[in-house]
């Protein structure tokens, strides 16, 4: 019979220390200036008025001393944020935490024809314009330059999500011991420039004879 030491057990075991970590709960719900009159379903997104609840409710989860017990200044909620302000909290969160950061996203997820890159949507994302949202990589490196973290969780509930797994990830762990290259979970076809985004509920593309 294998023994394991009880310090191996115990590091292995080891809870976040909520004092030490940090969550950014960011939700995007509204994308309409001037609201569902001034709606523009070519350019304009759906809204998500559900999200908003949900992220309220994980934050009370995060908070909550039987589940986690995150101060509530360790966990932020960014509602309807700017690219800026969204890209503010994470690098923030990432600077102060020193053991576990959370990073969760509500919204639309987006791709670029033109690279297949994900985007997020902020409330001034529109369908026909890729630089009014926030793009993944840029997130993602806020989050590979946080070296002092010890755990880094991303959580995206939005369409395309998937694609998040492509570019520099690090090797996964397999049963042996060894590491094996990371690949994404899904890859969607690559949508022909002359085609316009399609975002979360935009439907089933048109064909290209169409």
């Amino acid at each position: 019979m294998t023994r394991r030491s009880h310090t191996a057990d115990a590091t292995a075991g080891r809870l976040s220390d909520p004092s030490a970590s940090r969550a950014v709960l960011i939700e995007a719900h509204a994308f309409t200036r001037g609201g569902a009159a001034a709606r523009d379903r070519q350019r304009h997104l759906d809204d998500r008025p559900s999200v908003a609840a949900g992220c309220r409710r994980l934050a009370e989860l995060f908070r909550d001393p039987e589940v986690w017990g995150l101060p509530e200044d360790h966990c932020a909620i960014i509602s309807q944020p700017t690219r800026d302000s969204m890209l503010e909290a994470v690098h923030r969160a990432a600077a102060e935490a020193t053991d576990t950061l959370v990073v969760y996203y509500a919204g639309h997820g987006l791709l670029y024809p033109l690279s297949g890159d994900l985007h997020l949507a902020v409330p001034e994302t529109t369908k026909d314009k890729s630089f009014t949202a926030v793009k993944y990589d840029d997130l993602r490196e806020i989050l590979l330059s946080a070296t002092r973290v010890r755990r880094k969780v991303v959580i995206l509930d939005c369409c395309f999500s998937g694609t998040a797994l492509r570019g520099p990830c690090p090797p996964m762990p397999t049963r042996s011991g060894w590491p094996t290259s990371r690949a994404p979970l899904y890859s969607p076809p690559r949508t022909p420039p002359d085609r316009p985004w399609r975002p979360v509920g935009s439907g089933t593309p048109p064909s290209p004879a169409s």
